[in-house]
């Protein structure tokens, strides 16, 4: 029988059969080499990412040189009702949930700083074109709770029942992420060299939380919770109550009016954390928030809260003459002259089409990022506001009779500095000296670099905050008239350098859109 004979185009066909047949088995191979989680996983994870929460607003300008009442705008805006409503929608688990095991067996981070990433290049893109503000919207402050002394558990009471909270709560719920990122907090300040300063931050929001977490779930929107020394902790999501210095120094809406400057130095006093630099000893006011990165517990410092911590301390020195607020002072002004990849609040910064440079004092730093991250315009002028305060009070004391400290403060909340005779030169003279110094600094570059933050039609909240573009944050309605307030409150202290002229001109962004801004 003679042999059958096969087409070229039947021989062909076969062969693309054999080949399409061996590409998709590598496809699906590969597909499920680099893809080796479910779909829904991979959704859920993707949907954990972390979005970044703006800075804590701060708070009024110092009071020796606003009038009682000032008040710093706070984003977003929320109802003032005094009761927090329960979470109305659970986050994602925690990616990597820590064990929680006793305090005494601390978790020690690999670094004191946030992990370093490389600077941004200094030839940005041209941001896009952004000519609204983000909003107009009034601000309405958030609700205010206070926490009595025998109403607070004791720390290791707070750690037991915090625990017990946790391990009841779905793995889902907003509840067990916040007291596991507190819980995080408590173990890295049981660390046995954790520094005093660390232990005693912790331990205010360690008693705090668990006060909280007795009677309520975790807020929907921003509170501000008073302890029985007059520090004020601010909710934000994924970290429960944690101390904010900046508020606390601020006074921050009178809420601890009661505390007179010394009383108040001395309970900040006890937070502060020794450092060290090229053989100098500086202290730092912690912060243990990564913005962007919400599970992380690092700690990072602020200008901000250095510069508010020395006029403080000043004003206590001021009131009472005593040389250890002098002291704590000069130690916390050591930061301004710490570069941020130090772990101080010193940014050299850059425009790069100008080529000028100068220094900037972050709202928080961010060691081994782009020298602008976490610089916001507000921050800066609250700190050049605070380092110039400090200088002042350290060196002007009325030439009278030394008085004691006044008990009571008056009504208005104003701290007075009880008038003191003069002393010769110390630690004071130096501690004004450094305060003056990197104010003066400070102000030559904000003139400098306010242009930078104009965009002609309105103000930049800050040039390069995490997770935004470059240029692309535009303050609203309430930084953008802090803005205003703060360029008025510093051109009489450093006149003709043209402050008061761009503060009218951002007034006028302000009226052209037939806005307001909120009584100040």
């Amino acid at each position: 029988m003679p042999g059958r004979t096969t087409s070229p185009a039947v021989v062909i066909g076969a062969l693309l059969a054999v080949l399409i047949a061996s590409l998709g088995s590598g496809w699906l191979i590969a597909g499920r080499l680099s893809h080796p989680a479910h779909p829904s996983l991979l959704a859920q994870m993707q949907s954990a990412e972390p979005t970044y929460d703006a800075p804590e607003p701060s708070d009024a300008v110092t009071r020796a040189q606003t009038p009682p009442g000032d008040e710093v705008p706070q984003a977003p805006a929320v109802s003032p009702a005094t009761t927090v409503s329960p979470q109305a929608s659970r986050p994602q688990p925690r990616r990597q949930p820590s064990a929680l095991a006793d305090p005494t067996t601390p978790v020690t981070p690999s670094t004191t700083m946030p992990p370093s990433a490389p600077p941004a290049p200094s030839t940005r893109p041209a941001p896009p074109k952004r000519t609204a503000p983000a909003t107009l919207a009034q601000y309405l402050p958030p609700a205010t709770v206070t926490a009595e002394e025998d109403a607070l558990p004791s720390e290791g009471t707070a750690w037991r029942e915090l625990v017990a909270l946790r391990n009841r709560t779905a793995t889902t719920s907003q509840e067990r992420a916040d007291i596991e990122w507190v819980l995080d907090l408590a173990r890295l300040a049981a660390a046995p060299d954790a520094p005093r300063g660390r232990k005693a931050t912790a331990r205010r929001a360690l008693r705090m939380n668990a006060w909280w977490y007795r009677q309520h779930r975790s807020p929907t929107e921003r509170v501000i919770a008073r302890d029985p020394d007059g520090v004020l902790l601010t909710y934000r999501t994924g970290h429960g109550f944690m101390v904010n210095p900046v508020a606390t120094m601020g006074r921050w809406r009178d809420l601890n009016v009661q505390w007179d400057a010394p009383a108040l130095a001395d309970t900040i006093e006890g937070l502060l954390v020794n450092r060290e630099w090229q053989g100098s000893q500086w202290a730092a006011l912690e912060y243990y928030d990564v913005p962007g990165n919400p599970t992380a517990v690092i700690p990072g410092v602020s200008g901000m809260a250095q510069a508010r911590a020395a006029n403080l301390f000043a004003r206590a020195w001021q009131m009472t003459r005593d040389p250890r607020y002098a002291d704590a002072a000069a130690r916390v002004l050591g930061a301004f002259h710490v570069p941020v990849d130090a772990g101080g609040v010193l940014s050299i910064v850059r425009d790069a089409e100008t080529g000028h440079t100068g220094p900037w004092y972050p709202e928080r730093a961010y060691p081994g990022h782009d020298p602008w991250t976490g610089g916001a315009l507000n921050g800066f002028m609250v700190a050049l506001l605070g380092l110039r305060g400090a200088a002042d009070a350290f060196a002007h004391v009325p030439d009278i009779t030394p008085t004691s400290t006044t008990p009571d403060p008056p009504a208005s909340g104003a701290d007075v500095a009880q008038p003191v005779a003069p002393a010769p030169g110390g630690v004071e003279q130096a501690a004004s000296a450094l305060a003056r110094g990197a104010a003066e600094r400070g102000v030559q570059s904000l003139v400098a670099f306010l242009p930078l933050h104009d965009t002609k039609e309105w103000s930049y909240y800050g040039l390069l905050t995490p997770r935004k573009p470059w240029r692309t944050y535009l303050a609203d309605l309430n930084y953008h008239c802090y803005h205003v307030a703060l360029l008025r409150g510093l051109d009489p202290l450093y006149p003709g350098r043209g402050l008061l002229g761009v503060a009218e001109r951002w007034q006028d962004y302000v009226d052209q859109r037939r806005a307001t801004c909120p009584t100040r």
